[in-house]
């Protein structure tokens, strides 16, 4: 629906997870980053329709059904019943955007629907998204491989498929001074995530190695497993894992000499988000060569890749670093000046970007703006040169 004079664009996002309520507060307070959806939010004015909207016994029948089979499911249907009240829609992942697109089939009319891709090249959603894309208005996406599967998949225009940088809230992960000395004035060196990480790797890699590891094998938004705790894996004496809060993150990674990203290969952006995170502070990263591999990241340059599964690789990798201090500080740096330089890489640009372009959408006669527009471009040639 084009903006009518004097009408402002109505923008519902929807977020595949329960928003805790003192996410604000905890901001504020310099405690977590920003949430992505608040800086979306902003800009588009927009409101907000997450998991905590299916708590409760006011839900309409149809909802509470499916609600017992997938919240994902009852989520979208519940925006779908507001199609009417808005003019952009915005599905924050691929696990509410495609049964929201698959719904908009069933009516004549639905908002502007915009979604980001994370990882659509899996069977199922293949299948899936042929019989949905002409409800999907517009896909962000992360990697250029997905890119290509977008693209094959969905038919859509270039202005309304576009490769972007992940992001990480700049103000939050910021270089911080720390020491990086752990227990018997060894080096520290750090992991965290869980999505296709290798920490088997990683362990052999430093077992031995005099080098005090931590890994923080936790995330909120994967389910699999770390193949460590429970998994009967004897942890080498240098080594620990727990769980850390963001602040607590933060500063293990202030404390770290290097931040390690040891991933199995996969076919999309996996490890992306502590690798920012780390750049963002300046810290220097050593991480997995992977098909999936975001743009921006480039060997020699930012960071240093390793073949995946490839042990004695990343010894070496992690060695030289620990062994040539103004190398890692001048890698740590270069990271840092690529995420505040590359279009889309912060957090504001980010959510920058994504505003305009759904804007541009709505308003046939907006132009895209130049860094969402040339973004494609740019990114795939850092692609390329990684």
């Amino acid at each position: 629906m084009p903006e009518q004079p004097g009408v402002p664009i109505r923008s519902l996002l929807i977020i595949p997870s329960k928003i805790l309520p003192n996410t604000s507060t905890l901001t504020a307070n310099d405690l977590r980053p920003q949430a992505d959806f608040y800086a979306l939010q902003t800009r588009l004015n927009a409101d907000i329709l997450d998991m905590s909207a299916l708590e409760g016994n006011s839900l309409p029948l149809l909802v509470s059904l499916l609600l017992r089979f997938s919240n994902c499911g009852a989520l979208a249907l519940l925006a779908y019943a507001r199609r009417k009240d808005y003019d952009i829609m915005f599905s924050n992942a691929e696990n509410i955007g495609i049964p929201l697109a698959l719904l908009f089939r069933l009516s004549d009319r639905s908002p502007v629907h915009a979604m980001i891709g994370h990882r659509l090249s899996a069977g199922k959603k293949r299948l899936l998204l042929r019989a949905a894309r002409s409800r999907i208005h517009c896909v962000f996406v992360y990697s250029e491989l997905q890119r290509k599967v977008a693209a094959d998949l969905l038919q859509l225009n270039a202005n309304r498929l576009l490769l972007i940088p992940f992001h990480a809230d700049q103000r939050f992960f910021r270089p911080l001074s720390a020491g990086n000395s752990g227990p018997q004035g060894m080096p520290t060196i750090c992991s965290a995530g869980l999505e296709w990480r290798d920490y088997a790797t990683l362990l052999r890699a430093v077992d031995g190695l005099h080098v005090n590891v931590c890994i923080g094998a936790h995330s909120p938004w994967s389910r699999q497993s770390s193949g460590i705790e429970g998994g009967g894996v004897t942890l080498p004496p240098n080594v620990c894992v727990k769980q850390y809060g963001y602040a607590e993150l933060r500063t293990l990674y202030s404390e770290s000499a290097i931040v390690v990203v040891p991933l199995k290969q996969n076919d999309f952006q996996a490890g992306i988000t502590v690798i920012l995170e780390a750049m963002a502070m300046g810290r220097p990263v050593i991480t997995t060569q992977t098909d999936g591999m975001a743009p921006g990241l480039i060997n020699e340059e930012n960071c240093l890749l390793t073949p995946a599964g490839d042990a004695n690789a990343l010894r070496s990798a992690i060695s030289r670093l620990l062994e040539n201090p103004s190398e890692a500080k001048r890698m740590g740096d270069r990271g840092r000046e690529t995420l505040l330089n590359t279009p889309g890489m912060t957090l504001d640009g980010w959510a920058t970007r994504i505003a305009e372009t759904m804007t541009a959408l709505v308003k046939p006669d907006t132009y895209l703006p130049k860094t969402a527009a040339a973004g494609n471009d740019s990114a795939s040639a850092e692609r390329k040169s990684s």
